[in-house]
C-alpha cells in the first residue's frame, strides 16, 4: 500500500506493502534491506510522534487562549457564562477546529508509521526463521545427500512421532494415577 506521509513539513512517499512483504527468491536482499527500513521508519516514527506531541500542545496552548477570550466577550455581552458555553465557543472557533485537524492527522501518521515498524519486526523474525529452516536444510542436504522436501517429510514424520509418544505418555501418566485413586481408596 502507497502512502504519503508529512513529517515536519516534508512529504514521503512510502510503500509500505512492498516493504513489509518478503521475497523468498531473494533473502540475501532482503537481509541487507531490512535495517535500512527498520531505520527510516522508526526515524519518521519518531519524527511523527515528536510532532504530534507539539500539535497537542499547541491545542492546548490555543485552547487557553480561545477560553479566555470567550469569558470576557460573554461576560463584556453581559452574558452568563458557563463552561458549556465556553467550551463550545471555544471548540467551534476556526483556528482551534484547524489546529485539532492538525492534531488528527499527526495522530493518523503516527499510527500508520508505528503499524509498519511493527509488521517490519515480523518481518525480521519470518527472516530469521526462513534463514534457519534453510540452513537446516542445506544441512540435512549435505549430510544425507537428500532434497529439502525430504527433509520436511522426514521432519513432519518425527513431529507426528513425538505428538504420538507424547500422547502415550500422557495416556500412561493418567492411568497410573487413576490406578493409585483407586489403590488408596481400598485402604
Amino acid at each position: 500500500m502507497a502512502i504519503t506521509v508529512i513529517v515536519e513539513g516534508t512529504e514521503h512517499e512510502l510503500d509500505s506493502k512492498r516493504d513489509t512483504q518478503i521475497d523468498d527468491s531473494a533473502l540475501d536482499l532482503e537481509f541487507v534491506r531490512l535495517p535500512y527500513l527498520i531505520e527510516e521508519y522508526a526515524t519518521l516514527s519518531e519524527q511523527a510522534h515528536a510532532e504530534l506531541a507539539q500539535a497537542k500542545y499547541d491545542l492546548e496552548c490555543m485552547y487557553a487562549l480561545e477560553d479566555a477570550v470567550a469569558r470576557s466577550e460573554m461576560e463584556a455581552a453581559e452574558v452568563k457564562v458557563t463552561e458549556k458555553k465556553v467550551e463550545n465557543t471555544v471548540i467551534t472557533t476556526k483556528r482551534y477546529r484547524k489546529q485539532k485537524k492538525l492534531v488528527l492527522e499527526s495522530q493518523k501518521t503516527f499510527g500508520i508509521l508505528k503499524a509498519v515498524l511493527g509488521a517490519l519486526q515480523v518481518k525480521k523474525e519470518c527472516l530469521i526463521s526462513i534463514a534457519a529452516n534453510q540452513r537446516a536444510a542445506n544441512q540435512f542436504m549435505s549430510k544425507f545427500g537428500g532434497d529439502a522436501e525430504e527433509m520436511t517429510h522426514r521432519s513432519v514424520g518425527y513431529k507426528k512421532d513425538s505428538a504420538l509418544k507424547i500422547q502415550r505418555s500422557r495416556d500412561l501418566i493418567k492411568k497410573n494415577t487413576k490406578k493409585r485413586h483407586i489403590s488408596r481408596r481400598k485402604k
